[in-house]
């Protein structure tokens, strides 16, 4: 189900906003995000899937731009 909320620009000054309605103020997440990563991350490498997916990457050899021009 989907909610529909309208609401206004107000003028404040020389800007505009918008008014957020009290009770949306009030809401709350339905869980804490991220909640069970930890856990995730060490099955994971528990069973050898948290290798880079692009090491190939890592192992080519370095454009002329990136050994010589490249500056810190």
């Amino acid at each position: 189900m989907m909610t529909v909320i309208k609401t206004l620009l107000v003028k404040r000054g020389n800007s505009h906003g918008i008014r957020i309605l009290k009770f949306l103020l009030a809401l709350r997440p339905v869980r804490l995000p991220r909640q069970g990563w930890a856990e995730q991350y060490q099955r994971m490498a528990a069973s050898g899937e948290d290798r880079l997916l692009d090491a190939a990457a890592l192992s080519l050899t370095p454009t002329r731009w990136e050994s010589k021009e490249w500056e810190w």
